[in-house]
């Protein structure tokens, strides 16, 4: 690696995969985990931009970077180009926001929605989950696992955005269930979907199965890792894409959109990537 760093000044990175199912690369490569197709399509998103920034002193003195694949072209554009009426209707938009708890400010969900239409050239979604790293089912809120008033601010961001027709349907990742009965009580606007881990979907509570029956819930799977993108696996990978050991220091996620679109009707799947921010509060020595 060289050693020179190539951002020494850079506190937030926004890393913007685009659509990789356009990467025939990483069609073709086998991914264990979702945190190895995030961490893979960074590498080859850092790689692919760095080829396009003409002016390194520029990147020398940049405090702030948005990394967006080179075939989307620069943000401006993207927000040029939104998508027609006709083209909205054929598709169904779904967004996973992740939220790292210990570094949650009020506006990150909002600021993380805003960046992840804009990289689908779109105003509004069908949806949105809710998922906080580090929730499980291992977890419940009498061992140290998350309480009402732990989501209650998360929520209400999640809530203005349904207000101003940002969201059409809101839900949760592996809340317990009396956490999302709670949060179903509480709430405004209700949880309409709860994704559960296939772990334990299989052995899914009668309780919570009655509950979402009763309230018009969709009950989902995923298979996401409770931390889906670990900070010593990030800064790893920051500094193999950078190919500089110290561009990759201190790096801890903030949050983090999976991004997808369906046809309607059909179920064929468009758009998947992946949209997130990262920060760090040290300056690399030059």
């Amino acid at each position: 690696m060289s050693e020179l760093p190539l951002i020494p000044k850079c506190k937030e990175v926004i890393f913007d995969t685009g659509n990789i199912l356009s990467w025939s690369r990483l069609r073709k490569k086998p991914l264990v985990s979702g945190t190895d197709e995030i961490l893979d399509s960074t590498d080859s998103l850092v790689k692919c931009w760095l080829k396009q920034q003409a002016d390194s002193d520029a990147l020398q003195k940049a405090e702030q970077i948005r990394v967006c694949c080179p075939i989307h072209g620069n943000q401006a554009e993207l927000e040029r180009s939104q998508m027609t009426p006709e083209q909205r209707a054929e598709l169904r938009i779904n967004l996973k926001v992740t939220i790292w708890p210990n570094a949650y400010r009020h506006g990150a969900i909002s600021e993380a929605v805003q960046e992840a239409l804009t990289s689908l050239s779109a105003t509004d979604c069908d949806s949105i989950v809710l998922s906080i790293a580090g929730n499980s089912w291992s977890r419940p809120p009498n061992a140290g696992g998350l309480l009402l008033n732990d989501v209650k601010p998360l929520w209400l961001e999640l809530e203005e955005l349904h207000c101003a027709d940002v969201v059409a349907s809101l839900g949760a990742a592996d809340f317990v269930p009396d956490l999302l009965e709670s949060l179903h009580q509480w709430a405004k606007e209700k949880p309409r979907i709860c994704q559960l881990h296939t772990q334990v979907a299989c052995t899914t509570p009668l309780r919570l199965r009655n509950f979402a029956s009763a309230n018009g819930m969709q009950l989902l799977t995923h298979s996401d890792s409770p931390d889906p993108l670990p900070s010593d696996r990030l800064q790893q990978a920051v500094a193999k894409a950078f190919n500089r050991e110290s561009d990759g220091q201190g790096w801890q996620p903030r949050w983090l959109v999976r991004v997808s679109s369906t046809v309607r009707d059909r179920g064929v799947v468009k758009t998947w990537g992946y949209v997130y921010k990262v920060q760090r509060n040290n300056i690399v020595p030059m």
